[in-house]
């Protein structure tokens, strides 16, 4: 077998690391702010649109689309211990957020964080478990193993919701979730190493203004083509106006990436070179 860059303890032997692993990500896979397969019940009890559960279910994959270029930045500074604790403990909280509230507004907010804190644990698996399906480090050859993974527990998610809503309420499948989540930081505890980084947030690389402009454009977009056969597309005021805004927020995102990028700022960059894209 492959020797792995894990980080547990030295008597924990590598097998057992890797189920570590697997076992944190399952229920990152199953994970969201709204399960489409629940989308009637929900509907039904909260007296809300479908486009309202979809909205609020696509709103994961933004914030995933958003945290990315930031992920590596936080990785220097907290160890892989750390980070996983700190996300698992937190997607405890949004998902009990989304079971306990009535609110769709509330659970589309919780959703995107949902998205951008899977983003971290996605990329932590990603580089602790690569050489395990790649040894050679090819890219294609990971992702030929990765994306069934992934897919794969986003179906089965919706198998599991319409389960858990037909026989109980919709809310269990967040319940579910927690549960899976409290087992994967039992995992993490017992079986990762703990090691002390300095924790200094290097919050002058993190370019908010570009992350809010990007994740703006997104959520519009997302609105717009959600929300278009319902509104009547153009006879809706607010698709009007998010048509005009949107062209708008990628012009100035894009102004503000290659601004940063002649001027060599150490913000993060969300237009990776091409060599460096070679070189993954």
């Amino acid at each position: 077998m492959v020797k792995l860059n894990l980080p547990t303890r030295p008597w924990v032997p590598q097998w057992l690391g890797i189920v570590t692993m697997f076992i944190v990500i399952f229920p990152i896979t199953l994970l969201n702010g709204a399960y489409t397969g629940s989308m009637v019940e929900v509907s039904n009890t909260l007296g809300v649109l479908s486009e309202d559960i979809t909205m609020a279910y696509y709103s994961a994959s933004v914030g995933m689309a958003v945290a990315y270029p930031i992920v590596p930045k936080i990785r220097t500074i907290a160890t892989p211990k750390t980070l996983l604790l700190t996300d698992l403990l937190l997607q405890i909280f949004f998902s009990l957020v989304c079971a306990q509230t009535g609110s769709m507004d509330v659970i589309m907010v919780c959703s995107f964080c949902m998205g951008f804190l899977k983003a971290f644990v996605m990329l932590e698996f990603i580089i602790l478990i690569r050489p395990l399906f790649s040894p050679k480090n090819v890219r294609s050859e990971f992702y030929a193993y990765f994306y069934p993974i992934v897919f794969s527990g986003g179906q089965l998610s919706m198998a599991i919701t319409a389960q858990l809503a037909y026989h109980y309420q919709w809310q269990h499948m967040y319940y579910f979730v927690t549960i899976l989540l409290l087992i994967a930081i039992l995992f993490v505890i017992c079986f990762f190493r703990y090691a002390r980084r300095p924790m200094h947030i290097p919050f002058k690389e993190m370019d908010g203004r570009s992350m809010f402009i990007i994740a703006t454009a997104f959520l519009l977009t997302l609105y717009t083509f959600t929300y278009g056969k319902t509104l009547d597309w153009f006879a809706s005021p607010k698709i009007r106006v998010y048509v005009f805004v949107i062209p708008l927020l990628i012009a100035l995102f894009i102004h503000r990436q290659r601004t940063q990028e002649l001027q060599n700022h150490p913000l993060q960059s969300y237009f990776p070179s091409y060599q460096d894209w070679r070189q993954q």
